[in-house]
């Protein structure tokens, strides 16, 4: 190697070009700024098939290569205790409840034992009176029938932009106050 040789880097965040640099032979490349993406933290930069090799500002660069961004879920790891969650779908997801939980502000956990909570139960938080505020992520696609019946100060927080298709027609039966794309 003559040290002559300039190579292309190329970062893709999502399928797209996130940035182009180009990093003489032989020398370790700088990094852009790292890339944002709602919902989730950045890992890093990485390649291969399987996403498998990380790829960071000590990297030598020796030939053109693509990397990619690498993502993990946002785990929420607060919520409100005394919740009920009960295995749904053959194990793999979580349907939470009122359970035991006595706080007037209820956060439900977007994950909960590394598995989704994906639903609310039927009647799931029905006649909670105290409860004022419910905050619901967006792994939540489904909430049952009279989910909140009867919990007459609630103001419900959905990180969905507006009511998903799998939730029940008669989910918020009492016609309490939604707000659609809240902050989770």
């Amino acid at each position: 190697m003559t040290g002559d040789e300039v190579y292309k880097v190329v970062f893709m965040v999502d399928g797209a070009v996130y940035d182009t640099v180009t990093v003489d032979g032989g020398n370790p490349v700088h990094l852009p700024a790292d890339p944002e993406k709602a919902g989730y933290s950045f890992e890093g930069w990485y390649y291969g098939g399987d996403m498998q090799f990380k790829f960071d500002a000590g990297s030598t660069v020796t030939a053109d290569i693509t990397v990619h961004a690498k993502w993990s879920e946002y785990v929420q790891l607060f919520y409100t205790p005394g919740l009920a969650l009960a295995l749904i779908s053959n194990g793999t997801a979580y349907a939470v409840s009122k359970g035991t939980a006595t706080d007037a502000e209820v956060v439900i956990p977007a994950v909960y034992n590394g598995k989704p909570v994906t639903a609310i139960a039927d009647q799931g938080f029905e006649y909670y009176t105290a409860l004022t505020d419910i905050t619901i992520p967006s792994s939540v696609t489904y909430i049952g029938f009279d989910a909140f019946y009867y919990c007459p100060n609630l103001t419900i927080y959905a990180a969905a932009a507006s009511q998903p298709a799998g939730w029940d027609t008669n989910w918020n039966p009492d016609d309490r106050p939604v707000v659609w794309g809240a902050a989770v």
